[in-house]
C-alpha cells in the first residue's frame, strides 16, 4: 500500500481498534500525514465514536426489577399453551326432522306452527338447531347447541350470514347454546369459532 492509493474505511477503523500488525499500522499512519480531507475526518470521527463506545456502561436492573421480570417471564411460560393447527371445516347435515318424518309417513297437522329440528356433524363438533316459527309475524328463532367431541367447556363465537353479509354475531354460553332471535325467514348460513378451528353450515333453510 502506497501514499496515494485511497486507505480504506473497513482498514480505518482495524487501525482504530489496534487489529492491524505493527507493519501495517505504521504504514497508515505515515499515510495520513498526507491523506485529503475526507479521510481525516473519517478517522477524527472513529475515533471519537470509539471514546464513546468505551465510555459506555450498560448497568444491570436493580434485583427488584430482575426478580420481578423473572416472575413474569416464568407464568407466560408457564400459561403460554403450545402452537396448535387451526383447521376449517364443513359440516354435513346428518338429521332433518321434516325429512324424517316424510320418510316415515307421518303427515303433520299442525302447518306453521310445527318446529324443525337439525343436526350438522363436524369432526371436532356436532351442532343442533331449532328452528321456532313465530304464528303471529310469520318470523323464526333459531336456537342452537355445540356439542364440543374433546372440550366439554369450550366458548364459541357464533355469526350468522346472508348473502355473504353479517347478520349477527353472539358468543354461546357455557353449555354451548345460542338463540338468534325473529328473524325472517331465508336462506342462511353460520360459522361457528373456537380458538382452535371453524365450522362452517353453508346453507340453513329458515322457512317456516
Amino acid at each position: 500500500m502506497n501514499q496515494s492509493e485511497p486507505i480504506p474505511f473497513a482498514k480505518l477503523i482495524d487501525w482504530i481498534e489496534g487489529r492491524l500488525t505493527q507493519d501495517e499500522a505504521q504504514r497508515i499512519a505515515r499515510q495520513l500525514e498526507t491523506a485529503d480531507s475526507e479521510t481525516r475526518a473519517n478517522v477524527a470521527w472513529l475515533r471519537q465514536f470509539q471514546r464513546r463506545r468505551q465510555g459506555l456502561t450498560l448497568e444491570s436492573p436493580p434485583s427488584q426489577v430482575r426478580q420481578a421480570l423473572n416472575k413474569q417471564f416464568a407464568a407466560y411460560a408457564q400459561e403460554r399453551r403450545p402452537p396448535t393447527f387451526f383447521q376449517r371445516l364443513v359440516a354435513s347435515l346428518s338429521y332433518d326432522s321434516r325429512v324424517q318424518t316424510a320418510l316415515a309417513g307421518i303427515r303433520s297437522v299442525m302447518g306453521a306452527e310445527d318446529e324443525r329440528e337439525l343436526v350438522f356433524t363436524a369432526a371436532l363438533a356436532d351442532v343442533t338447531l331449532n328452528i321456532q316459527p313465530h304464528p303471529q309475524d310469520g318470523r323464526v328463532d333459531l336456537v342452537g347447541q355445540v356439542f364440543p367431541n374433546e372440550d366439554e367447556t369450550a366458548v364459541f363465537t357464533i355469526q350468522l350470514l346472508q348473502n355473504d353479509a353479517e347478520i349477527g354475531l353472539i358468543a354461546s354460553d357455557d353449555l354451548g347454546e345460542f338463540t338468534f332471535p325473529a328473524l325472517v325467514p331465508g336462506a342462511f348460513s353460520l360459522i361457528i369459532s373456537s380458538d382452535r378451528a371453524e365450522i362452517v353450515i353453508p346453507q340453513i333453510d329458515l322457512s317456516a
